[in-house]
């Protein structure tokens, strides 16, 4: 509800508010079988992609294709010509940004 293609920083905050809300409820998933295992997989996985987003999201501070901030409405293209990326170094996330090689596709 706050990742929407129209954000800003309070939604963005609510959001991994939220996730870290929901990660807390979820922890004793698992324990109670194969079936609710995998559905605590899958849930863990569903939290870490919105998390991704959110925190993304909330470092472009500009507005920019289908991610358009409330708050920073214009494109900035002096400070964000690059991609986030996002990994996770020792069990926290880290993000970045890169200047990534633009993919060409190959002629068939």
């Amino acid at each position: 509800r706050h990742v929407r293609v129209v954000r800003s920083d309070e939604g963005l905050r609510a959001c991994l508010a939220d996730v870290e809300r929901l990660r807390g409820q979820t922890e004793d998933l698992g324990a109670e079988g194969p079936a609710r295992l995998a559905e605590a997989l899958e849930l863990e996985n569903l939290l870490t992609v919105a998390e991704i987003m959110a925190r993304a999201a909330l470092l472009r501070t500009e507005s920019r294709g289908s991610h358009c901030r409330e708050d920073h409405p214009g494109r900035d293209d002096a400070h964000w010509r690059t991609s986030i990326v996002t990994r996770r170094v020792e069990g926290r996330m880290e993000q970045y940004t890169a200047r990534l090689p633009r993919l060409v596709a190959a002629a068939a």
